[in-house]
């Protein structure tokens, strides 16, 4: 056997070369990303569909265990409740389904990688953004909870007070963290990806 035989049999039998570091660093942060957000969607399923199922419950009982004062208001608070809960259902399937063409895509290239990470980084970032209303929304139909259930006229100031302080404390800690999150972690990130891709552009 001649030596290019030989060394043509040697270089079939070697195995491809790797791909780079960049790029399968790339491709696991990804990866990780998008099943972030997956669950970020599992949760906001679970809970939706836990309020939705409470909510109306829980109007029942309170009406049947303590007719409250208003019941206008008190109706209107759980419809309001429910009608919320539908809204936010339906732009959560919206976003799920983007979100699950965008994980089925094929990306061959580091460019590819880039240009799928940013665009999965702005979804999460209208997330948190969208999350952020959503939670004030929440805080305003508790507070009109608190005061149907505790009416003012009725118990006076303290208990609302109190129980509006409790829900205001615990709706500004979340947005804050969100908040936060961005700012420290995505916004950055985002940039950074955003410059690499003109780059390789």
């Amino acid at each position: 056997m001649k030596f290019e035989d030989l060394e043509t049999l040697w270089i079939a039998q070697q195995p491809p070369a790797p791909a780079s570091v960049e790029a399968i660093d790339l491709e696991r942060g990804l990866a990780r990303e998008l099943g972030r957000r997956s669950r970020m969607f599992g949760y906001s399923y679970f809970f939706l569909a836990l309020g939705l199922a409470v909510i109306p419950l829980l109007a029942i009982i309170n009406f049947n265990y303590a007719r409250p004062d208003n019941v206008i208001l008190f109706v209107l608070n759980a419809l309001l409740s429910v009608t919320v809960s539908m809204i936010v259902l339906v732009g959560t399937i919206r976003r799920h389904r983007r979100h699950r063409a965008l994980a089925r895509a094929k990306a061959d290239s580091l460019a590819a990688f880039l240009a799928a990470s940013v665009e999965n980084l702005e979804a999460e970032i209208q997330d948190f953004r969208v999350s952020r209303w959503g939670m004030m929304i929440c805080m305003g139909i508790s507070l009109l909870a608190i005061y149907v259930n505790q009416p003012i006229t009725k118990f006076g100031w303290q208990p609302f007070a109190f129980r509006a302080a409790m829900v205001l404390g615990a709706m500004l800690l979340l947005v804050s963290v969100v908040a936060r999150h961005c700012q420290k972690n995505l916004k950055p990130e985002l940039l950074r990806r955003k410059t690499l891709l003109e780059q390789l552009s």
